[in-house]
């Protein structure tokens, strides 16, 4: 009971204590990263020149010099960053790690800083005080400078920033916006989105510069995936996305060519992707939740009531011949020139195919979007559905496969128009056969859509109708490529769902929160005239950032590259590519659904205008070049959602507590290059690949001593000549915190065992790597139940003449 209630008062930490108290001195977290002429000042203390792993008190003073930064990272996952001439101070921190709630607040008199928010500013927020405003911050990443000879800049990244003016406060709310209270201002113009410029000259100056490596002893190195993959210079350059890698074995260096390693700290997954001007002159409202339908509903609640926060799910019939459980999509009328079974058209579907579906899964915020011309609270009718299905038949050669998934939007009817969605596909009919893909608009036909008293959808009926301004596009149809180099086909259904039973647990868990990790598949570049390069598959490998808020919607992105399977081709085009998902800044939709934590789902990401955000570069002979991707189609789900397990008996797949994987595609049709290097049309295919994402641990987090044993799976694509298809098998590690080493197993994958020694890297214990023959490894450590470092996940590649495979695995104390 004594060793009980120490650890409870240690966990709690309140410093809104005397300075003078024992409690005071506590540590609130340690300097992850300093470069020279950094001083603190702590409480009743002597200046210090801060060196990294110092402790971080309550009331600490930091200063720095014309050549001095440093990031400070917190017990609770918060890191700030500090760039040079800044003058900050800690003014108070309580966390209380039990119930992951407490509060922050800072005070910047001078300089520039970055705040990447960590629990507390999921809980009570954090609060950011200069002569000039106060800010409060909830759940995002925000920079601030304070000139005082000028005053206050703001720039929101993520999440939501409340700024004090004279005139009430004012709410950032869209990432990449900006505001500037000036000194004695009694006028603050709207906030405004921030010039590029501007956001990289501020990272500049949080950026170690040339020499310095954050206080450590050892130079990093940038080793990683570009080693695992077998292949050269696969770093994701500055202009791709905002850099946000902030790593202490970089010296709190956000490092403008990282390698395809996950960073040191949680990533707080900036949202703020590269937008062109014309995408940002189409972009003038809120992108991340769509502008409220303020409309008499179909079935109107009782006076003055508003529709709670609900939870629900719908279902069609059972399909013919009963190979399809009872879900959405389920067959019903068709037309066109090609055969729709309830939503996809046949052929899509592998030869006896058995579905795993989720039927329609949703989620409506209840409460209220505005005010009546009453001015009573206007009902916010708005839901957010999606639904998946996966169909992953036999083993090995013998296997076919499909996965499609449906995410839209359901409203109170307004002019004919009751919501929207899409629907994106992917299909290997064979697997030696080349994938093929599908895409759809999803929207509600007039009169559709039935609510109950709450505004909880009872009855949908849809068609592939897309919408465009507001209002349906008549004679719209589904687009069906069956493999390459067939001609595409058109179809069209009509498909109604009503009322299931809620699946149990639905919604219980329902986070904010960050999460990274790794992705693999197998991925095909082929020219689509024949007069260019088709070559051998390519393991693909790469790192995934996905951000989960409030909102109904999130946002994600996989950053990668790939390597052949077979001998290297000088001709092969894509060297590298980031593929945009979800909510991002400049789409023209959400495009995703954020149910709960075990179930969400995003396709690919299109601007204001129907391109694509995404961005593959490609090679011109010496030099690396942005291709213009002209479609593409794409898809990211949760595991949950589709119920892979059942394909594979004898795989325990890991019941992880905090870390979720699952299943991406995507098919893009881009620039490229023809054997002469003329200009050619390709396309990059990744049929079915795999992904795990966590809540990373700190690398200052993870255990020194004792030693744990992870149970749980690995699952990718394998290549062996000319086919391609999924393969699950059982992983095992056992790892000695104290001696930094382990051991690792995979048995079962495809009928193939492994086995190997593994190591947690020296400098960042974050992260670890191991190999035997023909097999390589690289994962982090997670946080789960049992603590920091309580679960791990990873990506894998198998590379042996004429077998290949990539992949990834999760698993759990």
């Amino acid at each position: 009971m004594a060793a009980l209630a120490l650890r409870s008062s240690v966990a709690l930490i309140a410093l809104a204590l005397s300075a003078s108290g024992a409690l005071a001195q506590a540590s609130v977290g340690k300097a992850g990263a300093v470069n020279p002429a950094t001083q603190s000042a702590p409480p009743g203390a002597g200046v210090r020149t801060m060196q990294i792993g110092a402790n971080v008190v309550h009331r600490e003073r930091v200063t720095t010099s014309a050549s001095g930064n440093v990031q400070l990272v917190f017990v609770d996952r918060t890191t700030l960053s500090v760039g040079p001439n800044s003058n900050m101070v800690i003014d108070e921190f309580v966390y209380n790690p039990a119930a992951n709630t407490g509060r922050m607040a800072a005070t910047l008199t001078k300089g520039v800083m970055r705040f990447v928010g960590g629990q507390t500013s999921h809980s009570e927020g954090a609060t950011i005080k200069t002569p000039a405003t106060t800010l409060g911050v909830r759940g995002g990443v925000v920079t601030v400078s304070h000139d005082p000879a000028v005053g206050t800049r703001i720039i929101n990244h993520f999440g939501r920033v409340t700024v004090e003016t004279a005139n009430g406060p004012v709410v950032i709310r869209r990432p990449g916006y900006a505001l500037t209270i000036a000194n004695g201002s009694t006028r603050e113009a709207a906030p405004i989105r921030a010039a590029r410029q501007e956001i990289d000259g501020n990272l500049r100056k949080l950026t170690s510069t040339r020499g310095q490596v954050g206080g450590r002893i050892d130079v990093p190195t940038d080793q990683g995936f570009s080693r695992l993959a077998g292949a050269t210079n696969q770093r994701v350059p500055p202009t791709l996305v905002e850099g946000q890698r902030q790593t202490t074995a970089q010296g709190a260096q956000l490092v403008s060519n990282p390698p395809l390693t996950p960073p040191e700290n949680p990533i707080q997954f900036v949202v703020d992707s590269v937008v062109t001007a014309q995408q940002d002159a189409a972009v003038q409202q809120e992108t991340v939740v769509p502008p409220p339908v303020v409309v008499p509903p179909v079935v109107p609640p009782p006076a003055g009531a508003l529709p709670p926060r609900r939870f629900f799910a719908l279902a069609g019939a059972p399909a013919s011949g009963g190979l399809r459980p009872a879900g959405f999509p389920s067959p019903s009328a068709f037309s066109g020139t090609a055969v729709s079974s309830g939503m996809i058209p046949a052929g899509f579907a592998p030869p006896g195919a058995v579905w795993r579906e989720s039927g329609v899964l949703g989620f409506g915020a209840g409460g209220a979007s505005g005010t009546t011309s009453t001015g009573a609270p206007a009902p916010n009718t708005l839901s957010t559905v999606m639904a998946a299905g996966i169909s992953i038949n036999g083993q090995g050669t013998a296997q076919t496969s499909a996965v499609y998934l449906v995410t839209g939007d359901l409203f109170a009817e307004t002019n004919g128009l009751a919501g929207s969605g899409r629907m994106a596909g992917s299909t290997r009919r064979a697997a030696n056969a080349g994938s093929g893909h599908l895409v759809s608009g999803v929207t509600p036909t007039t009169g559709g859509v039935v609510f109950d008293g709450n505004f909880t959808p009872t009855s949908v009926t849809v068609d592939q109708t897309s919408v465009a301004g507001g209002a349906r596009v008549p004679g719209s149809t589904g687009v069906f490529v069956p493999a390459p180099g067939v001609a595409p086909q058109t179809y069209s259904y009509i498909n109604t769902a009503t009322t299931a039973a809620t699946p149990a647990g639905l919604g219980d868990n329902r986070p904010t929160a960050t999460l990274q990790g790794f992705a693999g598949g197998m991925q095909r570049t082929d020219s689509m005239t024949g007069a260019g390069f088709a070559g051998p598959a390519s393991r693909f490998l790469g790192v995934i950032e996905i951000a989960l808020t409030e909102s109904p919607y999130f946002t994600g992105r996989i950053t990668g590259s790939a390597s052949p399977s077979g001998p290297p081709s000088t001709q092969n085009d894509y060297i590298r590519s980031t593929r945009y998902f979800g909510a991002q800044a400049g789409g023209a939709s959400p495009n995703s659904a954020y149910i709960d934590y075990s179930n969400f789902g995003a396709q690919n990401a299109v601007s204001a205008g129907g391109a694509s955000l995404s961005q593959v570069f490609g090679r011109d002979g010496a030099a690396q070049n942005l291709r213009t991707v002209n479609s593409e189609t794409g898809l990211l789900v949760t595991s949950s959602v589709v119920d892979v397990a059942s394909a594979f008996p004898g795989v325990a797949f890991c019941q992880c507590d905090f870390t979720r994987w699952g299943f991406w595609s995507s098919d893009t049709e881009r620039e490229g290059r023809t054997s002469s290097g003329g200009v050619d049309t390709v396309r990059d295919r990744l049929h079915l690949g795999t992904w795990v994402a966590g809540q990373a641990t700190p690398a200052v987090s993870v255990p020194t001593v004792g030693t744990a044993t992870f149970a749980g799976h690995a699952i990718g694509s394998i290549n062996t000549g000319a086919a391609e298809y999924i393969a699950a098998g059982n992983f095992g590690s056992t790892v000695n915190f104290g001696a930094n080493s382990g051991t690792f197993s995979v048995s079962g994958l495809d009928g193939r065992n492994y086995a190997g020694a593994m190591s947690i890297a020296a400098s960042n214990r974050q992260l670890f790597s191991g190999g035997t023959a023909g097999f390589v490894m690289q994962g982090q450590f997670m946080n789960g139940v049992a603590g920091p470092a309580g679960e791990m996940g990873g990506a894998f590649l198998i590379n042996t003449p004429g077998y290949n495979g990539s992949g990834t695995f999760a698993a759990r104390r």
